[in-house]
C-alpha cells in the first residue's frame, strides 16, 4: 500500500472514530493483514500525476481521485495487481487482483 493511500485510509477512519483510535485501528489492520506500506518516491509521484491526467475525475469515466492515483501508481510501478472495490479502477489499464 502506498504511504499516500495509507494516509487516505486513516483519514476516512478518522471521520468515524476519534483520530488516535482511527490511527491505531489502521495500524493494527495493516499489520494484521501483512500489508507493507511503501514510501512514495518521485517516480511514484509522476505515475500518480499521469494517472490523474489520464483517468482523473475531470477527464475520464474512471474518475480517479488523488488517493486513487497513488494506489494506481504503486501497482504500475511494481507490476503487481491492484485489489479494489467498485468500477473505477476497472476502467483503467491497471491489472485487477483476483479475490
Amino acid at each position: 500500500m502506498s504511504a499516500a493511500t495509507y494516509v487516505e485510509y486513516v483519514a476516512v477512519l478518522a471521520r468515524r472514530f476519534p483520530r488516535f483510535a482511527a490511527a491505531d485501528w489502521a495500524e493494527r489492520v495493516v499489520a494484521g493483514l501483512g500489508i507493507k506500506v511503501v514510501d512514495v518516491t518521485a517516480a511514484h509521484a509522476l505515475l500518480a500525476a499521469d494517472a490523474l491526467e489520464t483517468y482523473g475525475r475531470a477527464r475520464h469515466q474512471a474518475g480517479l481521485n488523488y488517493g486513487d492515483s497513488f494506489a494506481y501508481a504503486l501497482a504500475k510501478a511494481t507490476g503487481e495487481p491492484l485489489l479494489f472495490k467498485g468500477d473505477d479502477f476497472a476502467k483503467t489499464d491497471v491489472v485487477a487482483a483476483a479475490y
